[in-house]
């Protein structure tokens, strides 16, 4: 995975914000590969949601917020992804330190 250098919040944050792609891809990236590996993650996602399988979920999730948590170690920044706000108040949520941490499904 690759490795993010967060030294302190504002330079942490510039890094994130200015490469948003770059670090999407890396979270979707993280999202094929916790498929197989994480049961409450991006497969509990798209089961909630009756989405037959990880390319359908792929293709309709939509980066809806990036947040920083300069407190919390193992997650300075989130991703939030949504397959819409209308139908749905789950997120697949993939957290980021120095790598992706961890992919989850939150609400």
């Amino acid at each position: 995975m690759a490795r993010v250098e967060v030294d302190n919040i504002v330079e942490g944050a510039e890094l994130f914000v200015s490469d948003v792609a770059r670090f999407d891809g890396l979270a979707r990236e993280a999202m094929r590969r916790n498929w197989d590996e994480d049961e409450y993650g991006a497969r509990l996602y798209a089961e909630h949601h009756e989405l037959s399988d990880l390319d359908t979920l792929l293709a309709r999730l939509q980066l809806v917020r990036v947040g920083f948590e300069a407190d919390e170690p193992d997650r300075f920044a989130v991703f939030d992804y949504t397959i819409g706000a209308e139908l749905t108040q789950y997120l697949v949520v993939v957290s980021f330190d120095r790598e992706v941490t961890d992919v989850s499904m939150e609400s």
